[in-house]
């Protein structure tokens, strides 16, 4: 029988909004700007334009950590930890196909490969350990009915006093 979904719609937008962020300082001239610029050039192909980009991406980022939340609710991942866990896991899924689509793209270089690959392994490890982090107790029948009987105990022992 399937769960109900629950999850933190504000450990979501922290989770997406992080993604945004180290994407912000991964492609910033501190770190990998020129490189990946030069070759994305090199590949013969064109830069889009930042002010269409841009929001996408965060966009993106937000959707791809509520679908991430959903995904760990279903599972249990429900703590830092589990949510570390589990998106290394999916993040490696994901890196195999990404590195065979690069396999069969002559002119897709190493290095804008590279740059690429490690953001999103990273972006992903980052959204799953904070929506891991953030993720709400599970509500199920057993915890509800323990909860109720407990608040039911005690305030019966306030009657007596």
């Amino acid at each position: 029988m399937f769960e109900s979904v629950q999850i933190n719609p504000w450990g979501c937008i922290a989770a997406g909004v992080s993604a945004f962020a180290l994407g912000g300082l991964w492609f910033s001239p501190m770190l990998f700007s020129k490189t990946w610029a030069d070759s994305v050039r090199a590949s013969g192909l064109s830069l889009g334009k930042p002010q269409i980009a841009m929001p996408i991406s965060l966009l993106g980022s937000i959707a791809a950590s509520f679908l991430l939340a959903v995904l760990f609710s279903l599972s249990g991942f429900d703590s830092t930890g589990r949510g570390f866990l589990g998106s290394l896991v999916l993040a490696a899924i994901v890196s195999m196909y990404s590195l065979a689509d690069s396999a069969f793209s002559s002119s897709i270089t190493g290095r804008w490969w590279w740059i690429q690959w490690s953001h999103r392994f990273l972006a992903v490890l980052l959204m799953g350990t904070i929506i891991g982090a953030s993720a709400p107790e599970k509500i199920t029948v057993e915890n509800a009915l323990e909860k109720a009987t407990q608040a039911l105990e005690k305030n019966i022992e306030g009657l007596g006093k």
